[in-house]
């Protein structure tokens, strides 16, 4: 006589593949690339927003607390980056950011 067993509860069911982006993103390990889609977004919405000389000079690299952190080619451009302190911040509040600071 032959007995059927019955699966495991535990037996996982066979399932279609995720897109590896899908797969990355859906577990807490995800966060720093969803982080970094987030930041690279923002720096996508404010380089517009800038004088066009330093647009290409500059990139945003973090945003912390109402900070916001910038990276540049060199120090030319770190000094000239301060000097428009003042329009980095108002285009990150046009965007919806509640920036303070800014860190070169």
């Amino acid at each position: 006589m032959s007995v059927m067993s019955k699966p495991k509860s535990n037996a996982r069911n066979p399932s279609v593949p995720q897109p590896a982006i899908e797969a990355a993103l859906g577990e807490k390990a995800g966060d720093p690339l969803r982080r970094a889609l987030w930041l690279d977004a923002l720096d996508r919405q404010l380089r517009p927003l800038l004088p066009p000389h330093l647009a290409t000079r500059c990139r945003l690299a973090n945003v912390r607390d109402e900070q916001l952190v910038f990276l540049v080619d060199s120090p030319v451009w770190h000094a000239k980056l301060r000097l428009a302190e003042t329009q980095l911040l108002d285009a990150a509040r046009s965007i919806g950011l509640k920036a303070t600071a800014v860190t070169i």
